[in-house]
C-alpha cells in the first residue's frame, strides 16, 4: 500500500483551544489526505475519540476545561 492511500483513510484528531492553530494544521493535513476531526478541549477530544476511534491525536497541552495532561 502507498503512503498515500494509506494516508487518505487516516484520521487525526486535533486538539487545541487556538482555532488558528486548528486550522493551520486542519489545511495542512487535509491537503496531504488525511481526514481531520478537531476539539477545543480535552473533554471533547475524549467524545471523539470514543466515537471515532482516530489513528492519530495531536494535542496541546494546555488548554481550559480538561488540558492535555
Amino acid at each position: 500500500m502507498s503512503k498515500a492511500r494509506a494516508a487518505a483513510r487516516a484520521t487525526i484528531l486535533i486538539v487545541d483551544d487556538d482555532a488558528d492553530i486548528r486550522n493551520f494544521l486542519r489545511k495542512l493535513l487535509t491537503r496531504r489526505g488525511y481526514q481531520i476531526l478537531d476539539a477545543t478541549n480535552g473533554e471533547e477530544a475524549l467524545a471523539l475519540c470514543r466515537a471515532q476511534h482516530p489513528d492519530l491525536i495531536i494535542i496541546d497541552i494546555i488548554m481550559p476545561a480538561m488540558d492535555g495532561y
